[in-house]
């Protein structure tokens, strides 16, 4: 259940201001009556300039969480376990910004969704698995938006983004959204591997092209309980050197945890016989289906 009353964050008189105060983020969501008259005065502003004066005086607030003394990434305290998503209308023009909140309210994991300062953009708030993998989520939230057909704000995955306050008539709430669990990381370059050569046999050979492959497009094929049991059981078949392939997979997910592949992979390895490398490229070739590998 997700609870903006008691969730904590630091929230600041205006965009000069760098210290700050501590405040629920319920409260930072429903402004006063005075702050809405000037919000709804910068709307009705046709002058830009007049419109970026007025926005200077509202009060501003770090989503994700709490930081001390000043509003820094390095001076995160306690990150709120959320990240807000800007979408902007200039970046998404064939979309209102009634529509894109429509659009949001269809994914179980946005929170929330309201109206920006200028009525003409929307944020939203998504709850998050790892805070500690911001901005690998966000990246993830950043590719799945794309993929939906709407531009989110690359600002948005630093830790210490501020976010203007605002207001909506109807926003929209969802207090039982669901964590959102996926994780994009940034690529990195790799030295050439030397190469390797199989003594035992093509197999070998397949899996290790599946596995770079999944490393290099950073891929969690074994991102569900169920593909990641199923894929461990098939690499025991390899006997120990399988054991390095389930690491390397594994290790895409934002939740992997070493000694936990460990233990299951030990446990298989003495306990399962009855799958074999079949059902690791059978995973494989799903994604191959879907034009990933």
């Amino acid at each position: 259940m997700i609870d903006f009353q008691n969730t904590i964050i630091s929230v600041y008189r205006n965009v000069i201001d760098t210290t700050g105060t501590e405040a629920p983020l319920a409260d930072f969501l429903n402004p006063d009556q005075a702050t809405r008259a000037i919000v709804d005065r910068l709307r009705a502003e046709p002058d830009e300039a007049q419109r970026k004066a007025m926005k200077k005086q509202l009060p501003v607030a770090t989503i994700s969480g709490l930081f001390r003394p000043t509003r820094k990434a390095e001076n995160l305290v306690q990150h709120s376990g959320l990240i807000c998503i800007d979408i902007d209308g200039k970046d998404n023009p064939e979309m209102s910004a009634e529509q894109i909140k429509d659009e949001l309210a269809r994914l179980e994991e946005v929170a929330y969704a309201s109206l920006s300062v200028s009525g003409k953009g929307v944020f939203c708030i998504v709850p998050i698995a790892t805070p500690r993998k911001h901005k690998a989520h966000f990246r993830a939230i950043e590719a799945d938006f794309k993929a939906m057909g709407i531009v989110v704000d690359p600002a948005c995955k630093d830790v210490c983004r501020g976010r203007i306050m605002s207001y909506d008539s109807q926003p929209y709430y969802n207090p039982s959204a669901t964590t959102y669990t996926y994780c994009k990381e940034e690529p990195r370059l790799q030295p050439p591997r030397p190469a390797k050569h199989f003594d035992v046999g093509t197999e070998d050979m397949q899996v290790e092209r599946y596995v770079r492959a999944c490393e290099r497009y950073r891929l969690n094929v074994a991102g569900d309980y169920d593909s990641w049991f199923h894929i461990c059981a098939a690499l025991t078949s390899m006997g120990e050197r399988g054991r390095g392939y389930f690491h390397r997979l594994s290790a895409l997910d934002c939740k992997y945890d070493p000694r936990e592949c460990d233990m299951k992979f030990s446990n298989l390895l003495s306990t399962t016989s009855r799958v074999g490398l079949g059902t690791f490229f059978y995973y494989m070739q799903q994604w191959i289906g879907k034009g990933m590998l």
